[in-house]
């Protein structure tokens, strides 16, 4: 009788392995730095930017259960409307970075302070009206993700130069 046995990963498959997974963390950290920097860099544009009076179309917390994680996330869906130069432009961006949170507070909050109907004013990008927001500059929540994402990177690279090294 020949029972065949699980083979274990051959020293040539582990080095590759170990090439690779640093790859994934250098990659993806380096997306999420990306994104976030270049937030980051709008945010602080946007103390810049021009305003127009606006109107919030619709403001309320909406609720998203992540039911893997037995789980749910908040988050402040508002809605408003501005004109320029006569031509009416919609805006979902309250500030740059603002995400959903485990705590309904924060997006209560927001809701509480940008009711429906209520009058605004907008922030908007000269050269592309469509990106606007109502709260300009560079705010707490901002820093998130390209701290999230360099801290990542530095792991992959750390993890780049330390495997290999397990040969």
């Amino acid at each position: 009788m020949n029972k065949s046995t699980p083979k274990l990963l051959t020293l040539g498959s582990m080095s590759f392995i170990w090439r690779v997974f640093p790859l994934i963390f250098i990659l993806v950290g380096g997306l999420v730095a990306y994104i976030g920097i270049r937030d980051l860099l709008f945010a602080r544009a946007s103390l810049d930017w021009l305003t127009t009076e606006g109107k919030i179309i619709s403001s309320s917390v909406e609720r998203k259960i992540d039911r893997d994680r037995d789980s749910s996330t908040y988050q402040a869906e508002i809605q408003y409307e501005f004109a320029v130069n006569g031509v009416t432009y919609s805006g979902t961006r309250v500030a740059f970075g603002e995400h959903g949170s485990n705590n309904s507070t924060h997006a209560k909050d927001i809701v509480f302070r940008y009711p429906k109907g209520s009058s605004v004013t907008v922030y908007y990008s000269e050269s592309d009206p469509d990106t606007c927001l109502l709260e300009p500059g560079v705010q707490a929540q901002v820093w998130f993700l390209p701290v999230s994402g360099l801290i990542v990177f530095i792991i992959g690279l750390f993890l780049a130069v330390y495997l290999p090294t397990k040969n």
